[in-house]
């Protein structure tokens, strides 16, 4: 009986000590990936600031009444600017996001007023290539909700750009309504349609996954963006208590 005691007290020792072991290899690999997440959002936020001047300079620049070449290149400069900018701003909210140091500031918007602006926003975009940008808003959606306005636009203005960019031809249509669920609260839905080049079955699972990026098998190459975009979009959907799904058929489209 004694040796029996003894040999569970070590056993319960070595499951302890296994215990411990684990549980420091946990805390420091939260610890690591905090660190890696500050350093992140630092160094993309040292990035922004002197790209910020670069940029404002170069709109002065272009203001200076310069030759058509010089002010040919200019905009090719501005328009790398731009690109290398969102690429920054979408490194740094997505290593916030990681971190959960994003909070939502919620207060009252016009849903209705936000969905108009993004397609105001985007619709040259969307001339540019001939398609057809619209809206289709039910009665049941409220005019007023109480919200984080701006990152329901970031969401919404990500995905129509999205959809913009896989569709050579047709429209993209942003349906929304809501169902009365009890008292004031309201579920909200809202999906962006387009009649692209559609997302094979196979690869939809991967489709809101930091740095995935959707490949246009005509061209063999990806559509260009950071591949953050959509997993922004499904951070900030979680985070203001909803979710975020994709329907498609190649050829056929997506929602």
């Amino acid at each position: 009986i004694l040796g029996l005691i003894i040999s569970g007290y070590r056993i319960f020792q070595r499951l302890r000590e296994s215990a411990r072991a684990l549980i420091e290899a946990r805390n420091e690999a939260v610890r690591a990936s905090q660190v890696k997440a500050r350093f992140i959002a630092n160094i993309s936020h040292e990035i922004r600031t002197p790209m910020n001047g670069i940029m404002g300079m170069t709109r002065l620049l272009s203001d200076a009444g310069l030759t058509r070449e010089a002010a040919h290149y200019v905009e090719t400069i501005k328009t790398c600017g731009n690109t290398l900018l969102a690429l920054i701003n979408d490194v740094l909210l997505f290593s916030k996001m990681e971190s959960e140091r994003v909070s939502l500031d919620v207060r009252p918007f016009d849903v209705r007023r936000a969905v108009k602006d993004v397609l105001e926003l985007l619709s040259v975009a969307a001339k540019e290539k001939g398609l057809a940008l619209s809206s289709c808003l039910d009665e049941s959606l409220p005019r007023c909700l109480m919200g984080d306005d701006m990152r329901f636009r970031q969401v919404l203005t990500n995905l129509v750009s999205n959809a913009i960019k896989f569709t050579d031809r047709g429209s993209v249509i942003v349906d929304g309504a809501a169902t009365l669920i009890e008292g004031n609260r309201y579920d909200v839905r809202l999906a962006v349609t387009d009649s692209g080049i559609g997302i094979a079955p196979e690869v939809q699972g991967k489709l809101f996954q930091a740095f995935y990026q959707v490949r246009d098998e005509r061209a063999a190459s990806s559509m260009g963006g950071t591949g953050l975009g959509l997993a922004i979009c499904k951070a900030i959907c979680t985070a203001m208590g909803g979710s975020i799904q994709v329907q498609s058929e190649i050829g056929r489209g997506a929602t």
